[in-house]
């Protein structure tokens, strides 16, 4: 992640050519990790969905009690971007992004109509949590379901929070 001196990570008004510098030295590090993944927060995601689910299709909560599988879409994925939505706000277009295989990691919360729409896309999924993303769940997930053992956490401020190892929940 890059943070300005201030430690903003919004790099919206910084000189075009300092963006630039920027983010060929974050590719660089990025590709010298050899990560078979990256996962990023909901609001750094938004970009890359394209659209938002709206709060009248986030109120359809799934009301079961049985379990629900996750999802793997078929397919031969060499990469996958993980995108931590708890509710399922976002309403992926496609299923990928830059070539890396786009996996939702959502809540037991999200409704069937949702996991649907997410099939229906290719989108694969893990649900880990009750209400909210459980991260030491979702990250064991990630390596059973889809054999991730080198993850890249590209940010946001929140997520980075959650995974420091200092915090505890």
């Amino acid at each position: 992640m890059a943070a300005s001196l201030d430690g903003r990570i919004v790099v919206d008004g910084w000189p075009d050519s300092v963006a630039a510098d920027v983010r060929r030295e974050y590719d660089e590090l990025h590709a010298s990790f050899g990560a078979e993944g990256w996962m990023c927060g909901r609001i750094t995601m938004e970009p890359f969905a394209k659209r938002v689910r709206t709060d009248a299709e986030l109120a359809k909560e799934y009301q079961g009690t049985a379990p629900r599988p996750d999802f793997r879409a078929e397919g031969d994925f060499a990469s996958f971007a993980f995108a931590m939505d708890a509710r399922g706000r976002l309403a992926w277009d496609s299923n990928e992004i830059g070539g890396d295989h786009v996996v939702a990691i959502v809540s037991e919360r999200v409704s069937d109509e949702y996991l649907a729409f997410l099939r229906e896309r290719s989108v694969s999924y893990i649900l880990a949590g009750k209400r909210d993303v459980h991260l030491s769940l979702a990250l064991e997930r990630i390596g059973e379901r889809f054999g991730v053992r080198t993850l890249m956490l590209e940010g946001g401020g929140r997520i980075n929070g959650d995974l420091t190892p200092t915090r505890t929940r």
